[in-house]
C-alpha cells in the first residue's frame, strides 16, 4: 500500500470510528469539505500541520494516520505526549483510568468546547461549575460526619 493509499484508508477508518460526519471533520480542522475528500480519495496527503489537526480531531494519533502505528492509536489511551513527540498536541492528555465509554464522553465534551460556539461553551462551562459544587461538597461532607462523631 503506498503512502496516499495507505493515509486514505487510515483516515477513512478514523473518521467512521468517530462518529462524526465528513463535513463537520473537515469544518473543525479549517478545511473545505472537498479538500478532505481529495485526503480520501487518495489524491493528496495533508501537509504536517493540517495533518495533526485531523489526528487531534479525530482522537488519533499522526503516527498511526501515517502508517507508522499498526493500530489506531488513541490520543484518549496515550499518556501525556512530550513536546518532542511528533504526536504531541497542546492540549494532549492522558485519560487514563477512564473506561472506553468515558473517554469518548471527554472527547465529545472537548471537541464541542472548541466547536466554536459559545452557547455551546457556556452551557458546558456551567455544567462543569455545577459537577464543582457538587464534588466540593461531596469531598466535605465525610469531614462534617466525622466531626460530628467526636
Amino acid at each position: 500500500m503506498d503512502t496516499r493509499a495507505g493515509f486514505s484508508h487510515r483516515l477513512s477508518v478514523a473518521i467512521a470510528n468517530s462518529g462524526k460526519k465528513k463535513g463537520d471533520v473537515a469544518r473543525s480542522v479549517g478545511l473545505a469539505p472537498r479538500s478532505l475528500s481529495r485526503y480520501l480519495t487518495q489524491d493528496r496527503v495533508p501537509h504536517q500541520t493540517v495533518l495533526q489537526s485531523l489526528a487531534g480531531a479525530l482522537g488519533v494519533t499522526t503516527a498511526y494516520l501515517l502508517g507508522d502505528s499498526p493500530a489506531p492509536s488513541s490520543l484518549a489511551d496515550a499518556p501525556v505526549a512530550r513536546e518532542s513527540s511528533p504526536d504531541y498536541a497542546p492540549d494532549a492528555v492522558a485519560l487514563t483510568g477512564l473506561d472506553q465509554e468515558d473517554r469518548r464522553t471527554v472527547l465529545r465534551l472537548l471537541n464541542a468546547l472548541r466547536s466554536g460556539d459559545a452557547e455551546i461553551r457556556r452551557h458546558l462551562i456551567g455544567q462543569l461549575k455545577i459537577i464543582e459544587v457538587a464534588m466540593k461538597a461531596r469531598r466535605q461532607q465525610p469531614r462534617a460526619e466525622s466531626e460530628d462523631a467526636s
